[in-house]
């Protein structure tokens, strides 16, 4: 009997609004790490479970409403008059075809120049809410070390889950980290976040992930003796935009995990986490071809995205096509993204102006 895979998230949910290089406002969407990794999937066929405070106001209904496209589970996600929800703003740098940085992020209005902190913790009532009413999951994910994201992690691992975590920063609180880290089978970091763990990582993490932009990747763990092993990145005839394409690569890895799936977590295999690995890759590879985190949602159909990447992993799996795939993706997307219309430039009503 088919049963839908299930990914619950706790962390960072924010309304991305992607700014020109002229400062005009050329779209928003969901965003944040967990809202991009569980909207991914949920638009590849997964149910999504967020558990989050939104505030409310019109980027609270925003994320709603993208989250109730995807056929999201929105029982554990809280409104709150007394807080405001994320806005993150991309500002898209000036660039050549296939520079780097393409973005910059920043917290503070363009109207004002007003910073507001992102929330990123939830209270007590929200996490036993979720622990009573979704007791078990596929995967867990997290992407920043808060009390919420604990409390989540330690049942979800107890209960089965394999858990994912994905942070920027070890925080303030080291023994919370510590604590998380305890409760966690795939640990994931950008090598300009963390260069490496000066402590010991604990055995209950199976794999550890070290991205490294355009170099590609690393990735070790038991089964590879704690040796590194290092996975190029696709090679792409141009890139638009790489915002996302960490997260997307964290959903393909997920993905392929869970849909190739034999045997139980703690018997995962070196291969298979290279494979599902180069999965994610492929789709992170894809995405920067269009702009913003989930552009490549708006070009292809999920089933056209799926297929491609896994024409990429066949690709460079045998030595041949893969720069001819990569090539022929490149035109495709390229040509369906520049076929989307530019989004209202009015003045931004979503941060100090809006309430």
């Amino acid at each position: 009997m088919w049963q839908q895979n299930r990914i619950v998230g706790t962390g960072l949910f924010a309304l991305d609004v992607i700014l020109g290089a002229d400062s005009r406002r050329l779209g928003s969407a969901l965003g944040g790490s967990t809202g991009n990794v569980l909207s991914i999937l949920g638009s590849l066929g997964w149910a999504a479970t967020p558990v989050a405070s939104f505030g409310q106001d019109p980027a609270g209904e925003r994320l709603c409403n993208e989250l109730q496209a995807i056929g999201a589970d929105l029982r554990f996600v809280d409104f709150s008059s007394s807080q405001r929800t994320n806005v993150i703003y991309q500002h898209q740098l000036a660039h050549q075809i296939g520079s780097s940085p393409t973005h910059r992020f920043s917290f503070s209005c363009p109207c004002c120049g007003k910073k507001h902190y992102p929330v990123v913790e939830c209270d007590d009532r929200i996490v036993n809410k979720a622990l009573h009413g979704q007791s078990t999951t596929d995967v867990f994910y997290l992407d920043r070390p808060t009390k919420a994201g604990y409390e989540l992690a330690k049942s979800y691992y107890e209960s089965g889950a394999l858990v994912v975590f994905e942070p920027s920063t070890a925080g303030d609180d080291e023994d919370l980290f510590s604590a998380i880290l305890q409760n966690v089978h795939i640990i994931k970091y950008a090598d300009e976040r963390f260069h490496s763990f000066s402590r010991p990582l604990p055995s209950s993490i199976l794999v550890e992930i070290q991205t490294l932009g355009p170099r590609g990747l690393r990735f070790r763990g038991p089964t590879s003796g704690g040796s590194w092993r290092q996975l190029s990145a696709f090679r792409l005839p141009e890139i638009e935009d790489t915002a996302g394409a960490g997260d997307w690569c964290t959903a393909g890895l997920v993905y392929s995990l869970q849909q190739n799936r034999v045997h139980a977590w703690n018997d995962l295999k070196e291969s298979e986490v290279e494979h599902a690995l180069a999965f994610g890759q492929a789709l992170s590879s894809m995405n920067c071809l269009t702009r913003g985190a989930r552009g490549l949602l708006g070009v292809l159909t999920p089933d056209e995205i799926l297929s491609f990447a896994q024409q990429l992993c066949t690709g460079r799996d045998n030595h041949s096509s893969g720069p001819a795939t990569a090539s022929q993706l490149g035109k495709l997307a390229w040509q369906k993204a520049h076929t989307i219309a530019v989004s209202s430039t009015d003045p931004l009503e979503v941060c100090c102006q809006a309430r």
